[in-house]
């Protein structure tokens, strides 16, 4: 009974967790087109996409 308890928890902080993961994608897809005018900044927010996306 204990395990069934705890699954509504962990799906919440999936959800949690992915949503969190999106909105973090979107900020960092805007900040990147913003800034897409300056190629340094928009090279050095590209390795950090890239970087975001291994972890």
């Amino acid at each position: 009974g204990a395990i069934f308890n705890l699954m509504p928890v962990a799906l919440v902080l999936i959800a949690v967790f992915f949503a969190i993961k999106a909105i973090v994608s979107v900020i960092v897809f805007a900040l990147f087109l913003r800034y897409q005018d300056g190629k340094d900044s928009a090279s050095q927010l590209l390795q950090t996409l890239k970087t975001y996306f291994k972890n």
